[in-house]
């Protein structure tokens, strides 16, 4: 059972500390922590580098938020 509290641990912290929002928009040409309200979000990127590049970050942090939980009901035999 601690191991699988350290698998879930371990998975959610690397999901949390992916930032889609900050590696698109360096691709793009852009810093969102130092453009807009300097949050690090899809939203910002929306506003700060543009709609195409603010999607793609919210279409990717969705999955980012589900792993966990996903993990975690897996694990735990959860089913519902």
């Amino acid at each position: 059972m601690v191991l699988r509290g350290m698998l879930m641990a371990a998975v959610g912290f690397v999901s949390g500390s992916l930032m889609f929002s900050v590696w698109l928009a360096r691709l793009a040409g852009g810093d969102v922590r130092r453009i807009g309200d300097g949050n690090p979000g899809p939203v910002n990127a929306f506003r700060a580098v543009g709609p195409i590049v603010g999607s793609i970050a919210l279409l990717l942090d969705f999955p980012k938020g589900w792993l966990p939980v996903g993990t975690a009901c897996w694990l735990l035999g959860v089913r519902d």
